[in-house]
């Protein structure tokens, strides 16, 4: 935009007396009709207001106009023979760059790709792919662009370019997004391995308004209702591209019984084995020597059984501390302290968890009736 902004300063009479025509990728046009923009982007916008500018997107620069660039500007001392050999090395016959657009479409039936290629002399060829196996669209994607390239080398093609409407792809392509996904490495290796087969090659993004052809065609492979004005050959794709990449096999390992298991249903579940003989091995004296030599320490008292762990001793004892503080001013009522002193014990922290018995137990904090009635910190 402040390019624009500069020209309008530098050549005021061309945008006073002719519409201006910008052509960018840009969305300026967008921007411009948006009235929240602030500070210099207004400013900008109320200076191109006063002229009538136009935006349209950019097309791909022909041969043909730098020909007539050149043929206009060259300066009059060349020879006419050399000026028209100028002209004929850089005209449209030099530039054999292919054209290949491609797109996927998926639903419910399946999933499929669409192919459009322009040959240099205009002729417009057309494929569509059923894809025989399952494929996420980013891998259809890429499935649409090594089938294009494939199409262009068996034609004999040399430079090709490729339309696609993927950011994502485009990106990945031409080095500016990263491919974490494993498979999508695969998938972004095999690609530039394909197009380093051409002499030149480019990638490029185009809006999906653009890409309808392509889009078009992979609908076809996906539904039987498309109705196209021509004839166009579907055929199948059964398997992956990435199908001849040398993968790492994975051998599948039948689990049977084993000694271990004993002891793995002992450590988790706490059970015995049935047979008398082979549970008293699982506590006896030379079970407990084995384990010393080798410095581990049995403990046979687990959370589930606080009897056996000291857990109930210690609640007793937190109660009992509980109750001599309250009895000393009301002697033999322990029978009417003993709620407070649980409902006590129920809501302290606890020193080990930070959280209290009562939120440990029912997932939510304890809270009085009076502040049920008055919105505090706590309750909301």
């Amino acid at each position: 935009m402040l390019a624009i902004v500069h020209a309008t300063r530098k050549l005021p009479h061309y945008f006073q007396a002719h519409t201006v025509v910008v052509l960018t990728q840009l969305p300026l046009q967008a921007l411009m009709r948006k009235s929240d923009y602030t500070g210099r982007v207004a400013k900008w916008g109320t200076r191109l207001g006063a002229y009538d500018v136009k935006y349209m997107p950019r097309t791909a620069i022909k041969g043909q106009v730098l020909a007539d660039f050149v043929a206009e500007f060259t300066e009059g001392g060349v020879k006419q023979e050399d000026v028209m050999l100028t002209v004929m090395s850089i005209g449209p016959g030099s530039i054999l760059f292919w054209e290949v657009y491609t797109d996927e479409a998926s639903n419910r039936k399946g999933a499929g790709i669409g192919i459009v290629l322009i040959t240099p002399k205009k002729l417009i060829m057309e494929k569509s792919l059923r894809l025989g196996f399952i494929a996420t669209n980013n891998e259809a994607e890429y499935e649409a662009l090594l089938a294009g390239a494939q199409m262009v080398r068996h034609l004999g093609g040399e430079m090709v370019e490729f339309y696609c409407d993927s950011r994502l792809i485009v990106g990945q392509v031409n080095g500016e997004f990263e491919a974490r996904d494993e498979r999508m490495k695969k998938y972004l290796n095999r690609v530039k391995e394909v197009l380093g087969m051409f002499k030149n090659f480019k990638v490029r993004q185009i809006p999906r308004g653009q890409n309808v052809h392509a889009d078009s065609l992979a609908m076809l492979a996906t539904s039987l209702g498309s109705k196209l004005p021509r004839t166009v050959m579907v055929e199948d794709l059964m398997s992956s591209s990435l199908a001849g990449v040398p993968t790492i096999g994975i051998h599948s390992i039948h689990v049977g019984p084993s000694w271990k298991d004993p002891i793995v249903a002992f450590l988790e579940h706490g059970l015995l084995p049935e047979d008398r003989v082979e549970a008293e091995k699982f506590d006896s004296k030379a079970f407990r020597r084995y384990c010393g030599d080798l410095g581990i320490r049995n403990g046979y008292s687990i959370p589930a059984y606080p009897q056996g762990n000291g857990q109930a001793e210690a609640t007793n004892k937190v109660i009992l501390a509980g109750f001599k503080k309250r009895l000393d001013d009301a002697k033999g009522r322990w029978v009417e302290e003993l709620p407070h002193v649980l409902w006590t014990y129920r809501t302290t922290p606890r020193r080990l968890t930070g959280e209290t018995p009562f939120l440990m137990t029912y997932g939510m904090e304890a809270i009085i009736l009076l502040e049920s009635g008055f919105p505090t910190l706590r309750f909301e």
